[in-house]
């Protein structure tokens, strides 16, 4: 089965989220034609780590994630700033 892109129609502004941008794009279904409406977030370059300690221990963060109101273990990552490379915002 060949796979046909979306053809976007209208696109609007959604939110400030802080991390992300949101916008909400109108697009067309490619074989029905119905007009779909979609939330689209557009994020930051991002990088995550493995960092492991002299004793080859991996280190992991405990952070609180609002989605899921859990607190999680994960690697150690964050958003790159702008006109920052991505081994900056590693070692950073």
């Amino acid at each position: 089965m060949e796979i046909h892109p979306w053809r976007v129609v209208r696109s609007e502004p959604g939110p400030d989220l802080i991390l992300f941008r949101a916008r909400f794009d109108t697009a067309l279904h490619p074989r029905t034609g119905r007009e779909k409406r979609r939330l689209i977030l557009e994020a930051p370059d991002w990088c995550n780590i493995v960092a492991v300690t002299p004793d080859e221990r991996v280190v992991l963060v405990r952070q609180y994630r609002s989605g899921i109101r859990e607190v999680t273990l994960e690697i150690p990552g964050g958003s790159v700033d702008p006109g920052e490379s991505h081994e900056a915002a590693a070692r950073r």
